[in-house]
């Protein structure tokens, strides 16, 4: 059997991993105040250099001229800003991959394929974070970084994952971690692939079947309750007693539906059974936005964005570093190159492709427009790509207050917690997020939160200088080392240039052989690719390193691990 060095390297370092202490400060005392800081009490409401006092994990006081308690500690956040913690409306943030790792069956008729098991069909509404929680999870440790203080998990898995939870992204244990449970319905109109239910059209149907057999013995079990004399007890089907509060409509059904198509099928099934409804990962609103907007559905939009594809980035081979009258000199020809560039008629395929990007880019600002309240949610999305993301939407149209209340006030509403999150007032809880510069700006950097009083700082990484208008040369044999606390692992990568077009190879001290990387793409200074972690290939790490003439710098993800910080240098010919 092959051998991928990956997947050894990688469980190994898992297997290494030791608790350790992460960026969280020790508490001297329960009371901290944070003042001379623009206090961002709610979307559109800010107090200047006003004073936020935080004791036993509550907000205390906030206001200006805010008297400092004697005992309390003092934040060194001066003329800083202060939001409310962020919340994420639906997230996998601590989950690994729920379903398992199956050996490839296409083509192979499964047994029972027509009446399969509910754990093989992928519905396993019963399900709950709080089992399936991995409070190590770097995945957790990424959202803390860009401010978010709760998130609104649920399960990974096919047609019904399971049961949803909010979490505060502090603790040891998933017990600690567990705000509020039972949530939510989480599904999806994803197939079970070789059994039933594996089309959406079959998805559909079982989701009906499934809802009226809930309904059915939801009325049996009060009528043996009522009079049990004669009766024979009924069944105990813990699947079908998970839609028992869906039916009741105290939980919702957050339904995933990206597409145009699938946010009609979702509405097909909602407008049909009567269910309280959540529009969660939406991407191509904008088509139904009326109807939306008519039937007050809650909706999360996705803060995963398409990539530019006339912005792709082709390689070229490093050049001597160039004189400043050089560099002028190039300056000026980019510049007529780029208004060249504008004035180049586009394609019609390209003209449909850039109008399609801009309607995703916008579409926050159309549903903003509308007058459509909508939150956020990170499934799907790179967490390096979330704070870019939201500035490209920011860029086409959604502003600033709308998107703030789309992390705040909105998932807080929309999850019933409006009374303890979402603001910045007296008796909340103390979750916050500060930034050096306004949230939104490019050049901001979070550098705390507080998640109920605890704090968690973070410093401002110096980033290296580049050129980024011009490609970078990746071509060359480079050392990498990953970064984990003491587990350290190096390697090689080996990379290849061939017009615009990159490949190479990578290796590990830790395992036998090289692997090729896929799919390899330079943006600017920014180079991805994936690498094979198992002997079927279908399981990938993702490399993103930022490359800087010759050292690099980026993270490797890896599916079910989370992500592990990267290093290296260009090794000199």
């Amino acid at each position: 059997m092959k051998k991928h060095y990956l997947l050894t390297l990688f469980f190994l370092l898992v297997m290494c991993i030791r608790p350790f202490a992460q960026e969280a400060l020790s508490p001297i005392t329960k009371t901290i105040a944070i003042k001379d800081v623009h206090i961002v009490q709610k979307p559109g409401q800010i107090i200047e250099l006003g004073t936020l006092i935080i004791n036993n994990g509550l907000i205390q006081a906030v206001g200006k001229g805010t008297p400092i308690p004697a005992n309390a500690k003092i934040l060194e956040a001066d003329s800083m800003y202060v939001y409310a913690g962020f919340i994420d409306g639906i997230s996998h943030a601590g989950i690994s991959q729920a379903e398992k790792k199956e050996e490839n069956t296409r083509g192979r008729r499964e047994k029972d394929a027509a009446n399969p098991s509910y754990e093989k069909a992928g519905i396993q509404p019963q399900l709950q974070v709080r089992d399936l929680l991995n409070p190590k999870d770097k995945s957790i440790v990424d959202m803390r970084k860009l401010g978010y203080t709760a998130a609104h998990v649920v399960p990974r898995g096919k047609m019904l994952p399971g049961g949803g939870s909010l979490l505060l992204l502090n603790g040891t244990t998933p017990d600690d971690f567990i705000y509020s449970d039972n949530t939510a319905m989480y599904a999806q109109l994803q197939g079970a692939g070789n059994v039933y239910p594996a089309t959406l059209i079959a998805v559909m149907s079982k989701f009906r079947e499934l809802y009226a057999q809930a309904a059915q013995a939801k009325t049996n079990e009060k009528n043996y309750r009522l009079n049990p004399v004669g009766k024979s007890r009924p069944s105990q089907d813990r699947v079908l007693q998970a839609f028992y509060p869906v039916i009741d409509k105290s939980q919702s059904v957050f339904f995933k539906a990206p597409g145009v198509k699938d946010i009609h099928r979702v509405f097909t099934l909602q407008k049909e059974l009567g269910f309280p409804l959540v529009l969660v990962d939406v991407k191509q609103g904008w088509h139904l936005a009326d109807k939306i907007k008519s039937t007050r559905t809650p909706v999360l939009l996705s803060l995963d964005l398409p990539k530019d594809p006339s912005k792709k980035g082709k390689s070229k081979k490093g050049k001597e570093e160039k004189s400043d009258e050089e560099k002028e000199e190039n300056t000026a020809k980019k510049e007529k190159s780029t208004a060249k560039k504008k004035e180049k008629v586009l394609t019609p395929f390209q003209k449909k492709q850039q109008a399609a990007l801009k309607q995703y880019n916008a579409q926050a600002a159309f549903f903003q427009d509308k007058n459509i309240p909508f939150g956020f949610t990170s499934i799907n999305t790179k967490t390096a790509n979330i704070r870019p993301n939201l500035r490209k939407m920011i860029t086409n149209g959604l502003t600033q207050e709308t998107a703030l209340a789309a992390l705040t006030t909105i998932p807080a509403k929309q999850l019933g917690v409006s009374k303890m999150m979402g603001t910045l007032e007296k008796g909340k809880l103390a979750n916050l997020v500060i930034s050096d510069k306004p949230y939104f700006e490019e050049k901001s950097n979070v550098r705390f939160v507080i998640i109920e009083g605890k704090v968690f700082e973070y410093e401002v990484k110096k980033k290296k200088k580049s050129d980024s208008s011009e490609p970078a040369n990746v071509v060359g044999t480079w050392n990498y080392e990953i970064s984990i606390p003491g587990t350290p692992s190096s390697g090689v990568l080996i990379l290849k240039n061939k017009d615009g077009n990159i490949t190479g190879s990578i290796t590990n001290d830790m395992a036998e052989g090289a692997e090729d990387i896929q799919d390899a793409e330079l943006d600017g200074n920014e180079l991805t690719f994936l690498v094979p972690i198992d002997d079927s290939g279908a399981a990938k790490a993702s490399l993103t390193l930022t490359i800087d003439k010759d050292s690099i710098e980026g993270s490797v993800t890896i599916p079910e691990m989370g992500s592990f910080d990267v290093e290296g240098e260009r090794v000199p010919e």
